[in-house]
């Protein structure tokens, strides 16, 4: 009878080790389940993250990051922009009066209507989707602008639009360059970010061209006097170039600086602008120290009024109504008021501040800077010319600048975002005036010594002459 109880005893007891190995088994075919589940979900059905670090899913941010958006939503980017531009830029009816228009053939009327019924024609007969492959129709976007979808269509057509307007007041559509650039210093909506993310898709980023840096400045000698030579302040495509060219120009310095001249000439005839920075910060040996408070006078319209307000704490400024029942509230210099009434302009604004010259560096220069200018200087070129000549920090030698140029309010351009899209664009949004009371987006400014001989071969002579004394 014990023999009989044990084995059933064993039956028994393998029986359960069998229910409970099987119990195991079921247990950890579930949880291997589970993971796999988890993992299909998450690799599969991609996720975002929130800046409140909760988690969104593909679904609930597909408006903004889909690649197709239909003509419908394409022309209330394109008339929201308009509305933007008509309350908000500053220059078109002061580049009516001044013959700016004429002469670059702008004509606004035909230039708005122009690109919008290009986004009906274009894409209104494929609305189901009008950036199918080019050979659904020799009409199509695709086929027209080699873009694949929607967004990269939007992107080249407002380029377009704008570029029509030959870059007055700096209106352009953001491109890629310039949005990797202002990344890490503004906050961009998600719809931003997935537009100029499906930008970048369409590039060749495997493209990129050489850029070097000597190409366009220079340092020589004449008469053991040195000279740089800066003929663009373009910096090739990324940050890497920009980088580069700021420590090229620099490099000149610091051998001038160590060479302890008494004179040193920059030249920037036919320089037609680019980035700042290379000078502000390429230059800052020469320039540190000789920085003055600078005042400037502009103007601009009531729908900034808003934009103005958010930036004011850090400016000083002074602002002016155009229109006011209240003389007292007026800018004093009547003539003034008519000029920026005349423009369309609703509001002066006087700002005083330092010129943005980065802190010193190890040595800095102490001699006589001379900067030599032309016609063709503007933008950024511009810039530097009425650095030098509004601190005192250089003698400027040539003839009138091309100007597109700026130093007052902080920030420069509004940046505004389209709805659908999430593309931008940016303008210059305060029109500044020069001293005899012309604007200098279309007048530029006078040199201190205007002459209409060569430029270098003046500043040679007055060198000399000085030397001589």
């Amino acid at each position: 009878m014990k023999a009989i109880k044990c084995k059933s005893l064993l039956k028994t007891d393998c029986a359960m080790r069998d229910i409970g190995s099987s119990k195991r088994f079921l247990t950890l075919l579930i949880c291997l389940g589970l993971i796999t589940g988890v993992f299909f979900i998450y690799r599969f059905y991609p996720f975002k993250t929130l800046s409140n670090g909760e988690a969104t899913s593909e679904d609930e941010t597909s408006e903004s990051s889909a690649p197709f958006i239909s003509t419908d939503e394409m022309l209330q980017d394109y008339d929201y922009m308009w509305a933007v531009l008509e309350d908000q830029f500053p220059f078109f009816k002061a580049a009516e009066q001044n013959g700016f228009s004429e002469k670059k053939f702008i004509d606004k009327a035909k230039i708005k209507q122009k690109y919008r019924t290009q986004i009906i024609d274009l894409t209104s007969q494929y609305d189901k989707d009008p950036y199918e492959p080019a050979s659904a129709s020799p009409n199509s976007v695709y086929n027209l602008y080699n873009y694949t979808d929607s967004k990269n269509a939007m992107s080249s057509i407002i380029t377009q639009n704008l570029n029509d307007f030959r870059n007055l007041g700096h209106l352009r559509a953001m491109s890629l360059y310039l949005y990797s650039i202002y990344l890490p210093f503004n906050t961009f909506s998600q719809k931003t970010q997935a537009f100029y993310s499906s930008i970048a898709s369409a590039e060749n980023s495997g493209t990129k061209t050489e850029y070097d840096p000597n190409d366009y400045c220079s340092l020589d000698y004449i008469n053991d006097i040195p000279i740089i030579t800066i003929t663009s302040f373009s910096a090739g495509s990324d940050l890497t170039d920009y980088n580069n060219a700021v420590k090229a120009v620099d490099a000149f310095c610091a051998e001038i600086v160590e060479g302890e001249y008494e004179d040193v000439i920059i030249d920037i005839r036919g320089n037609g602008g680019g980035d700042s920075g290379i000078w502000q910060k390429g230059l800052s040996r020469l320039f540190y120290d000789r920085q003055k408070p600078i005042t400037t006078i502009g103007g601009f319209k009531a729908g900034c009024l808003d934009f103005f307000a958010q930036s004011a704490d850090d400016n000083s400024y002074t602002l002016y109504p155009v229109y006011s029942d209240d003389p007292a509230l007026l800018y004093p210099d009547e003539k003034v008021n008519e000029i920026m009434r005349d423009a369309g302009l609703d509001n002066i604004v006087v700002t005083t501040r330092n010129a943005l010259i980065p802190g010193p560096p190890d040595n800095t220069f102490k001699g006589n800077v001379w900067l030599l200018v032309d016609s063709r200087c503007v933008s950024s070129s511009e810039m530097l010319a009425l650095f030098c000549q509004s601190t005192g920090a250089a003698t400027v030698i040539g003839t009138q600048t091309g100007g597109m140029g700026w130093l007052g309010f902080y920030p420069i351009f509004k940046r505004v975002e389209l709805p659908n899209s999430g593309m931008c664009i940016e303008f210059e949004w305060i029109a500044y005036l020069n001293k005899d009371g012309s604007f200098n987006e279309f007048e530029g400014m006078t040199p201190d010594i205007e002459t209409d001989r060569d430029a270098l071969e003046v500043c040679l002579e007055m060198i000399n002459n000085d030397a001589g004394k």
